[in-house]
């Protein structure tokens, strides 16, 4: 958990899905106990489970943007 110190300089975060140990959304999780200030992206090549896509993601990530809409379509959310 010691790349959380890294984030702190930055004002949007960008986590992908898919993580080895953990998925995004665990990663996220902990944020608001580090920040307060960041917008959080989730991104991913896959679909989210359905129990994701049919509720409401957590207030502390801002969306879900699937990575077929291309880099500049997710920099131009995240910056919106």
């Amino acid at each position: 958990m010691g790349f959380f110190v890294k984030m702190k300089d930055y004002d949007i975060i960008i986590i992908d899905f898919k993580l080895e140990r953990l998925n995004g959304m665990e990663i996220a999780a902990y944020i608001p106990s580090f920040f307060s200030d960041k917008k959080v992206y989730i991104i991913s090549s896959s679909s989210l489970d359905e129990t994701l896509n049919k509720s409401p993601l957590p207030s502390h990530i801002n969306a879900f943007i699937h990575k077929d809409k291309g880099v500049d379509e997710i920099l131009t959310q995240a910056i919106a």
